[in-house]
């Protein structure tokens, strides 16, 4: 490679107990992060302490450019290669400002050559804010924590911009946010063409931001890969670094793992070709794939692609206590990202990767995609730390395709029946508001002043929110029985716009629900919000309704408040003398089987708790 940025040749370094690095063949291009991998105590500080000049017992050679500087690192080390050691350099009573241009402070160039400070300060404050570090250049060094005074070393590595960076343990002591901070650092430093050599016994960071990787091992190197090959056979990395030590291995005939995904793949197919529920594939699935995957459990999610929020859920697990439930925003990442996802304990977010987790080391997650467009996520987990094989890999994508084919096949079957399910939704609805209707007839003889505007006026409403129901069911493009909580409390919203004295504000999660399920909610929905638009603001022309609708663990919490006049002290739900109050509290108590209240704060707060088994997808 005629543009080596750096190399060495046959490098071996000793000292009185005999050799610590032997006969290394190291080689860095331009633009390249070259990460050199190994355990504790295998010669990576000796190599890192080579190139900083440390060393002085070395055989072999060291070239920059192809310029032989062997003797020139043994004496005083060179400009164009700076080194990020796990120690730090920083002179602790100077500010951070003064340690960022030590040995290299600007002069002013009229007058007398004193010190540029305004300059000093001037670019630090710059180049904390484009790096987004949010640290006072002022502050002393002796008063930041190990993890400020690592990042202040970095930017002082960035802010010099040699060549050649050598970074040493790099993410130690720092957090998720620095680390991310690092990586974007890096990134920058390979787009302007700079050679960074990443050495760490992590060989997980390895695999995110190197483009190859190196194995030290007992001193030597013992083999290189491209960082693409790595993620595609972790096992190859891992045994060439400790010989699967710590690590489960799979002890399996692949023979009998290949048999295995076919047989999932011919049970999907029997499953496809007669009457089945998508979750009784999904779940063989997610059996097959925790057998053939060596784990412990998987997971499959499906995904709205509109609000990347996940529809339903499919577990499968061979221990209860096991849980690995990843956050939203992890989920993104990694389906955006479009490729297997792999990440154990040892990294140092694996942690902050999860909404809820509990005794799972390992996870190896996939995209699961209908012509390019993500609508699942497939995961499988491990209760101990372990690699997968490339073998394994194209087993996972396997499945994650045959999800996708389960998936699709269920919306062409609901595109093909849709007009045949409108006739019976269109039959059920209608049959909704003639009872609707007759209830609110026995409801006039009770009180037979109420006048037929008001009675008209009740049951449009009704209608109208059972219409809005079917009109969000018609826009989707996918032919699903599905609705978001969120679109249909937004829709009945929209029917009240026209009163402008009133505010009405909503904060509500993605949570989808079934066909049948949506037209109840909207009635409540309606029913509560035309409740505080007729009684809440009698006394008042301005008011606010507040609609919140949250996803809790085992239960949907909706909250309808406003802040107008409140009931009556006597008030009772328990015997209601009005239609849609009654429907509420029927359907809430006796339907959902949940929980209904009114607190009397500033006006009035309906309280309802829906247990998520009798409203979410099942």
């Amino acid at each position: 490679m005629t543009n080596c940025l750096f190399k060495c040749e046959n490098l071996s370094a000793y000292n009185f107990d005999g050799y610590i690095l032997k006969n290394i063949n190291f080689m860095l291009m331009p633009g390249e992060v070259h990460a050199l991998v190994g355990e504790r105590g295998v010669g990576k500080k000796t190599f890192v302490d080579v190139i900083a000049g440390f060393v002085k017992n070395i055989q072999g050679d060291i070239y920059y450019k192809g310029q032989n500087i062997t003797s020139q690192l043994c004496s005083k080390g060179i400009e164009e290669i700076k080194v990020l050691l796990q120690k730090s350099c920083l002179i602790d009573n100077l500010s951070i400002a003064e340690n960022l241009f030590l040995k290299n402070y600007p002069k002013k160039t009229i007058g007398m050559p004193l010190i540029d400070w305004q300059q000093i300060y001037l670019t630090t404050s710059h180049l904390l804010k484009e790096l987004k570090i949010e640290l006072d250049y002022r502050k002393k060094i002796s008063e930041l924590t190990n993890e400020e005074k690592k990042i202040v070393e970095i930017i002082k590595i960035y802010l010099q911009d040699p060549d050649i960076i050598v970074l040493h343990e790099p993410t130690e002591n720092l957090g998720v946010k620095s680390i991310e901070k690092l990586y974007k650092i890096i990134e920058i430093l390979r787009n302007k063409g700079r050679g960074i050599i990443y050495v760490t016994n992590q060989w997980e960071e390895a695999l995110k931001i190197s483009d190859r990787i190196s194995i030290l091992y007992k001193g030597q190197l013992v083999g290189t890969l491209s960082t693409t090959e790595a993620k595609k056979n972790p096992s190859k990395l891992l045994h060439k670094i400790y010989g699967w030590t710590n690590f489960r291995e799979n002890n399996k005939n692949i023979g009998d793992e290949d048999a295995e995904v076919f047989e999932a793949v011919f049970k999907a197919a029997e499953f496809l070709s007669s009457d089945y529920e998508l979750k009784d594939v999904l779940s063989m699935l997610a059996r097959y794939a925790t057998k053939v995957m060596n784990a412990d459990g998987c997971m499959i999610d499906l995904i709205d692609e509109g609000t990347w929020s996940v529809i339903d859920t499919v577990t499968f697990k061979t221990k209860e206590d096991l849980e690995a439930l990843l956050k939203k925003e992890s989920i993104m990442l990694i389906v955006r990202e479009g490729e297997l996802f792999y990440a154990t304990e040892n990294d140092k977010n694996f942690i902050s990767l999860f909404e809820r987790q509990k005794g799972v080391k390992t996870i190896i997650c996939s995209p699961i995609l209908i012509r390019t467009q993500i609508t699942g996520f497939i995961q499988v987990f491990y209760q101990d730390l372990y690699a997968y094989s490339d073998k394994e890999a194209a087993y996972l994508l396997t499945l994650a395709k045959q999800v996708g084919i389960a998936i699709e096949d269920t919306r062409l079957l609901g595109r093909s029946t849709l007009l045949q399910e409108s006739h019976h939704r269109i039959k059920n609805n209608l049959q909704s508001i003639i009872s609707l209707i007759s209830l609110q007839k026995d409801f006039i003889q009770k009180d037979p002043n109420k006048s037929i505007d008001v009675v008209m006026n009740e049951i449009i409403s009704y209608i109208k929110s059972i219409a809005a129901v079917h009109d969000l069911l018609s826009k989707d493009k996918l032919g699903r029985s599905i609705i978001n909580v969120k679109e249909i409390i937004s829709s009945i919203k929209d029917l009240y716009a026209i009163n402008r004295n009133i505010t009405i504000n909503l904060e509500i999660d993605d949570i989808f629900i079934s066909y049948n399920k949506a037209t109840v909610v909207a009635l409540i929905a309606n029913e509560l919000l035309n409740n505080c638009i007729k009684h809440a603001f009698k006394q008042c022309e301005d008011g606010i309704v507040n609609i919140t609708c949250k996803k809790q663990p085992k239960h949907i919490l909706l909250i309808v408040e406003d802040n107008g006049q409140g009931f009556p002290e006597n008030f009772d739900l328990e015997n209601l003398r009005t239609l849609g109050l009654s429907i509420v509290y029927a359907t809430v108590i006796n339907e959902f089987k949940g929980q209904i209240k009114i607190e009397r704060t500033r006006g009035t707060r309906f309280v309802i708790l829906l247990p998520e088994e009798n409203l979410l997808l099942s």
